[in-house]
C-alpha cells in the first residue's frame, strides 16, 4: 500500500524498480487528503502474527542506513497470558486500520488475499480490537495511535486524553520535519503545557525551521547521537511527555506537523499510526536510547533544507481499479470519470478499445498476454491521460499468494476459474484433492473418544485409507468438530482446507451456469451475484468471482 501520489511519481521516475508489482504482490494506491504516511508491516499465519510498526520507509535508506525507530509487536498461540492476549488484540487492530483501504480496492486478488487472511489465521478474527490502552505484565501500557486522514479527532487530541490533567513537567520532541509555521509543534505545546521543552536534533547538522524559532523562545535543543556514525540521517519521530509518575511515549510515522498530529480544531490531514507506550517515570529516554546532556546554542542550527512534501492527490485523474486475468484487462473507473465510454487502455504494447460487459464494467482483450509489469493509463474521449498504474494481474498473484495445499492444484483452480481452464484437468488431480495429505491431515480424536464409530480400513493402490461408519449425525458432528484444529477461543468450525474450499467455489461456479430460455432477454431483470454468499458490508456488490447473469424470477 503507498501514497497514491509518491507511487505515481516513482513509477514515473524508476519505473525499473517496480519489476515484480502486479505479478509476485499486489500494489494497492492509497489517497487520502493529506499524506498516505503509515509505516506498517503486517504478517499473519495460522498460529502465529507480527506487527511492525515505526519510522521506516520500505527503501534501503529505510531499512539500511537512517536511523530510525520501530516497534514489534508478536503473537504465539502457545502463549497464553497477559502480555499475549495485548498482543493479539493490537494485531487485530493493525488489521481493522488497513482492512478497509484493501476492500475498497474492489480488486478480486485483493478479495482472495482477505479469504485466505480469514481461512488460514482464524484466530485473528475471534478477539476484538481494543479500544482502550492496554495493560503489560510490567505495569505499563500499550496502544496504537491510527490517524486514517478521514477528519477525525487527530493523533495530538488523543495523545492528550491519555495524559490527562497533571502538570507535564518536560516535552521531549525528535522529528526530522517540520511545519514551517511549526503549527504542530505550537499546537503540542497548547495541549500539554510543559514546565520544559526539548526539541532533540542531529549532532551532525541540526535542521530546524529558523523562522520559527521566535514562536518558542523556551525551547531549548539537544544534540543527540554524537558518535562515530553521527552522519546517519535521524529519520526517527518521537514524542516524550514526562510526568510525576508517568513518561508517555509515542513514536511511530508521525512528524511533529499539523497535517500529522492534527490540532485541537484542525482534524489531521494524514494517514499515520503510531505505537503509544506508558511507561515508569524517568524511563522513557533509556527505553528511547537518547541523551540529551549536550545543548546546541540557536546560533549553530540550519534551516531546513527539505519541506514536508506535498502530497496532495492532483497528479492526474486517478483510472480507478485496472485489473488482468490472462489477457483480459477489468476497468472499473473511479468517482472523477464521469464519461467512460469511448475510452482506451494505453500500455507499451499499444492502445487499445474497452467494451462494455454484463457486470456493469468495462474490459478489453489483448492480442496477447503483456509481460509484467503492467504500467497502464486510460485515455479518455476528450483526450485526457489518466495518471499510470500498476495493473495487478489476478492469476499470477493467485499463484504468488502463500498458503496451504498442493501447487499443481493451485495452478489447476487458477486456470478453470480465471482463465477458462479444462474442467478435466483437476479429475486428473481428484486423488490429491481427496487423499490425505501433509498439509490436509487433521489430528482425529481416538476411538475411544469418538462414540458411535466403527473403523475399518481399505487398501489402495497408493495408500491405506481408514474409513469410519457413524451410528448418527450428532456422533459424525461430535468427530468432527473435535477433529478440526484449535482456531483459539471460539471453537467454531473453520475451513481451513483450502483445496476443498476451491473445489466448492468450482462445483457452485458449475450448477450456476445461466439456463437461459427461449424469449429470455438476457440484459433484462437480471441479478448479479457472488459465487460464494455475499456479505452485508461489501462495498460494492458488483466486485467478487461473478457468476453470468441469472434470470431474476
Amino acid at each position: 500500500m503507498a501514497d497514491a501520489n509518491m507511487l505515481q511519481r516513482a513509477i514515473a521516475q524508476t519505473p525499473e524498480s517496480f519489476a515484480r508489482a502486479g505479478s509476485a504482490y499486489a500494489l494497492l494506491p492509497i489517497c487520502v487528503p493529506g499524506a498516505f504516511h503509515p509505516k506498517v508491516s503486517i504478517r499473519l499465519g495460522s498460529d502465529a502474527g507480527c506487527v511492525i510498526i515505526g519510522s521506516a520507509n520500505a527503501t534501503a535508506a529505510g531499512w539500511g542506513r537512517n536511523r530510525e525507530i520501530v516497534g514489534q509487536i508478536e503473537w504465539w498461540r502457545k502463549r497464553d497470558d497477559e502480555d499475549a492476549n495485548a498482543s493479539r488484540q493490537l494485531i487485530r487492530k493493525a488489521f481493522d486500520y488497513v482492512a478497509p483501504w484493501l476492500k475498497e480496492a474492489g480488486l478480486e486478488a485483493m478479495k482472495r488475499k482477505l479469504d485466505l487472511i480469514e481461512r488460514d489465521a482464524a484466530w485473528l478474527f475471534e478477539i476484538d480490537a481494543n479500544d482502550a490502552p492496554l495493560a503489560l505484565s510490567d505495569g505499563s501500557l500499550v496502544d496504537l495511535l491510527c490517524e486514517a486522514g478521514k477528519g477525525e479527532a487527530g493523533i495530538l487530541m488523543r495523545l492528550a486524553g491519555l495524559v490527562g490533567t497533571v502538570p507535564v513537567t518536560r516535552l521531549i520532541v525528535m522529528s526530522p520535519y517540520w511545519d514551517a509555521n511549526l503549527d504542530g509543534l505550537l499546537g503540542l505545546i497548547d495541549a500539554m503545557r510543559p514546565q520544559e521543552i526539548i526539541i532533540a536534533l542531529s549532532a551532525h547538522r541540526p535542521e530546524f525551521p529558523l523562522d520559527g524559532l521566535p514562536l518558542i523562545p523556551d525551547a531549548r535543543f539537544a544534540s543527540i547521537f554524537d558518535g562515530n556514525d553521527r552522519a546517519r540521517f535521524i529519520h526517527a519521530k518521537a514524542l516524550l511527555i514526562q510526568t510525576e509518575h508517568w513518561d508517555h511515549l509515542v513514536y511511530g510515522s508521525a512528524n511533529c506537523s499539523d497535517d500529522a498530529l492534527g490540532l485541537a480544531d484542525k482534524a489531521a490531514r494524514n494517514a499515520e499510526c503510531s505505537i503509544y507506550r506508558r511507561l515508569k517515570a524517568g524511563t522513557g529516554l533509556g527505553a528511547l536510547g537518547l541523551d540529551i546532556s549536550l545543548p546546541i546554542d540557536r546560533k549553530d542550527l540550519y534551516p531546513q533544507t527539505k519541506e514536508l512534501t506535498d502530497t496532495k492527490c492532483d497528479a492526474g485523474i486517478p483510472p480507478g481499479t485496472l485489473e488482468a486475468a490472462g489477457n483480459t484487462i477489468r476497468w472499473t473507473p473511479s468517482n472523477r470519470i464521469t464519461e467512460p465510454e469511448g475510452a482506451t487502455i494505453v500500455i507499451a504494447e499499444g492502445e487499445f478499445p474497452f467494451h462494455p460487459t454484463r457486470s456493469r464494467g468495462r474490459s478489453v482483450e489483448l492480442p496477447s498476454k503483456p509481460r509484467p509489469p503492467l504500467i497502464a493509463r486510460v485515455r479518455l474521449t476528450d483526450g485526457t491521460l489518466t495518471s499510470a498504474v500498476i495493473v495487478n494481474d489476478e492469476v499470477s498473484l493467485t499463484h504468488a499468494a502463500p498458503g496451504m495445499g498442493d501447487k499443481r492444484l493451485r495452478s489447476a483452480f487458477a486456470k478453470v476459474e480465471l482463465e477458462d481452464g479444462d474442467f478435466l484437468e483437476l479429475a486428473n488431480l481428484a486423488a490429491i484433492i481427496f487423499s490425505e495429505t501433509p498439509q490436509g491431515r487433521r489430528k482425529a480424536v481416538t476411538p475411544a473418544t469418538s462414540a458411535g464409530r466403527a473403523r475399518t480400513k481399505s487398501s489402495g493402490s497408493d495408500a491405506e485409507h481408514e474409513v469410519y461408519d457413524y451410528d448418527s449425525p450428532e456422533a459424525f458432528r461430535t468427530a468432527m468438530a473435535a477433529s478440526v484444529p484449535a482456531t483459539g477461543d471460539s471453537g467454531r468450525l473453520n475451513f481451513d482446507d483450502p483445496d476443498a474450499v476451491n473445489l466448492l467455489r468450482t462445483i457452485l461456479r458449475g450448477i450456476n451456469q445461466p439456463q437461459q430460455e427461449d424469449g429470455d432477454d438476457a440484459d433484462d431483470d437480471t441479478l448479479y451475484t457472488d459465487e460464494m454468499p455475499q456479505s452485508e458490508d461489501d462495498p460494492d456488490p458488483d466486485h467478487g468471482n461473478r457468476l453470468e447473469a441469472v434470470s431474476e424470477r
